[in-house]
């Protein structure tokens, strides 16, 4: 059985995952088709950001 921490933070690593890869395969995308440069920053910004946090959960959740 998992313990909470543990839990949580597979939890996390699913969630910021999904996030980042609908960032990278969607928002990026139609923020361009808008030519939106500060949500393009934004964007760029924030996936960049939820990698650091996913390759961390995943270390410890997969005990690398």
């Amino acid at each position: 059985m998992l313990k909470n921490c543990h839990y949580d933070q597979v939890k996390l690593l699913y969630k910021l995952s999904k996030t980042a890869w609908f960032i990278e395969q969607h928002a990026k995308a139609n923020a361009q088709k808008e030519n939106n440069a500060a949500c393009i920053a934004l964007l760029e910004n924030l996936e960049k950001d939820l990698k650091k946090y996913v390759d961390q959960l995943d270390t410890l959740v997969c005990k690398k």
